[in-house]
This record gives C-alpha cells, sequence and structure tokens, in this order.
C-alpha cells in the first residue's frame, strides 16, 4: 500500500460467517486493537465494541457481518 494505512474491512453476509472467518486465521491473529507492526484481525462487535448498545452501533453502520483487519509489516519468510 501506498500514502495511506493497511486497514481492510470485510463485510459478510452474517455474523456466523464473519466469526468462522476470524477463527479459521492461521497467519493472522486475533486481536482487540491494532497497536503493533503485525498483521492482526478483529471482530468489533464481540471484541472492541461489545459493550456498545446495539441501536448506537447500527446508526453507525457497524454490524455483526464486519470483520477489520490491520495488515502488517510481516515478510513471507517470517512464517
Amino acid at each position: 500500500m501506498d500514502a495511506f494505512g493497511g486497514l481492510v474491512t470485510l463485510e459478510f453476509q452474517n455474523a456466523d460467517r464473519a466469526l468462522k472467518f476470524v477463527n479459521s486465521l492461521n497467519l493472522i491473529g486475533a486481536a482487540c486493537c491494532f497497536g503493533g507492526v503485525q498483521s492482526l484481525a478483529t471482530h468489533p462487535i464481540t471484541m472492541t465494541h461489545s459493550t456498545i448498545p446495539d441501536d448506537i452501533l447500527a446508526s453507525n453502520g457497524l454490524s455483526p457481518a464486519i470483520v477489520r483487519l490491520s495488515i502488517g509489516l510481516e515478510d513471507a519468510g517470517d512464517y
């Protein structure tokens, strides 16, 4: 990527598929925050935003089907 950060948002058909995706990742770990330089995934509804009421989440466009990926700086040889 060039001239911007590496945060990608994916929206699945439903929350079950989103969680299945996060739980099936092998090279990217699940985390609540993107504080480092490694690749991480988060399911905001069950992690970082779990205490926010559903109506507020929905009014801000955050659905249970969303997963966010922070793409890090790893080299293919790191794995």
